[in-house]
């Protein structure tokens, strides 16, 4: 069901992608053919409007009693008085702004009052010029109208509306496809959390079937290791002995219950912690060549019980002896801040490749030939388990750097 979930989300993200992109073919063309159109029939309204304002300049021009314009142009009083009541009726007949006679230097010496345009509205402007001829022939001034036709501020509007909606539509389908995009993405991030969810309860339920396997055999062991005891002279070897059969005895109880919460208020020294692991290991380190050094300044005091931070830095160490080479470095710092405590595990060894490292905390993820892929989990599990945090870097063919990072101990 979650998995055809998945699917569909992804069908219909690429449904409304395809949608989206036929919109957007439907529209450019749509656009192209209104536009090429549209300035087609502009340009053929805007060419009839002129050539209809100048004939009526040059009507005005030839009709217009010639003594009372030669009054106009010579300023006289009496030719405006009568000029305007007769053009002040042809303005409003012919749609006309205004009306303006200019003499023949093109100075203005006549206007009708221009009607005022509403707020807001845009309109464009027409002009025309037609020249007043004298009974002589000469050109003595000349009339100009002018024109805002209202027509073609509605043919304007309905342009600007269809871009709008084209608009609109266009951010709608873009808002569907970032939306189902999103809501992929958060889909397939539950989906992953419910996968290592499925892999933690699955490891959870392997850790504790081995432990129980593991746990009867260890318990014979420690039984015949008790009677060797009780008749060998030198009992520091089996002494020896038990202990680490009890610490392998503690992580099988760990794993047996792993996935549980536990309170525990143990307290766990570092410093010994690493000295018992480093007892452990010297042989092996030094038959290699190899070297392991702590640098531990102050006592540090964890919260968490001995064992469990003897197992996290025993597989940290163990990981990074099985990283370098002859002659290699492993070294353990501790140090401690105000509020926290810090613990590095550093090599000089072979690295981790980029690709792997972002899975090296995934159970059952190994490139390590025998590998279980369990060790780095288990780490992480009880690092915050404890409240600690755990960071893991790495250059391949330069070493590895792994961090703790702990509430220090009040």
């Amino acid at each position: 069901m979650e998995g055809r979930l998945y699917v569909n989300l992804k069908v219909l993200k690429s449904r409304i992608f395809l949608a989206f992109l036929l919109f957007l073919i439907f529209l450019c063309l749509s656009g192209y053919l209104f536009f090429k159109n549209y300035y087609s029939i502009k340009s053929s309204i805007e060419s009839d409007y002129s050539k209809r304002l100048r004939e009526i300049s040059e009507i005005l021009a030839k009709n217009t009693d010639y003594v009372t314009l030669l009054h106009v142009l010579e300023r006289k009083e009496e030719g405006q008085f009568l000029l305007l009541p007769e053009w002040l009726d042809i303005r409003d007949k012919m749609g006309l702004s205004n009306i303006i006679i200019l003499d023949k230097d093109g100075r203005e010496v006549f206007s009708l009052v221009e009607s005022v345009p509403l707020p807001g509205t845009r309109k464009k402007r027409f002009e025309a010029i037609a020249p007043i001829i004298s009974p002589r022939g000469d050109t003595v001034g000349f009339i100009r109208t002018i024109a805002t036709p209202t027509f073609l501020t509605s043919f304007y509007s309905l342009r600007n509306k269809l871009l709008l909606f084209s608009f609109l539509i266009f951010i709608i389908f873009a808002l569907m496809f970032v939306f189902m995009s999103i809501l992929e993405k958060e889909h397939y991030r539950l989906k992953e959390r419910l996968n290592r969810a499925t892999v933690y309860l699955t490891a959870s339920r392997l850790a504790g079937a081995l432990a129980h396997e593991i746990k009867n055999p260890l318990f014979v062991i420690r039984g015949n290791l008790q009677l060797l005891r009780a008749k060998s002279p030198d009992k520091r070897y089996i002494e020896s002995l038990l202990e680490e059969i009890d610490r392998i005895n503690q992580i099988v109880l760990k794993y047996e219950k792993f996935g549980e919460d536990e309170e525990r208020v143990e307290s766990a020294d570092l410093s010994l912690a690493v000295e018992r692991i480093k007892d452990l290991m010297d042989d092996r380190l030094r038959k290699r060549g190899n070297t392991l050094e702590v640098e531990i300044k102050d006592k540090i005091v964890l919260n968490m019980p001995q064992g469990v931070l003897q197992q996290i830095l025993f597989n940290l160490i163990l990981n990074a002896y099985e990283a370098i080479e002859r002659r290699g470095k492993i070294r353990v710092i501790g140090s401690q801040g105000k509020n926290h405590v810090v613990i590095e595990v550093i090599d000089n060894g072979k690295g981790i490749k980029k690709a792997d490292l972002k899975h090296v905390f995934e159970p059952f993820y190994s490139k390590k030939s025998g590998g279980t892929g369990l060790g780095l989990f288990v780490v992480k599990q009880l690092v915050e388990e404890f409240g600690g945090m755990i960071s893991i870097y790495s250059k391949e063919g330069k070493g590895t750097r792994v961090v703790l990072k702990f509430r220090r101990k009040k």
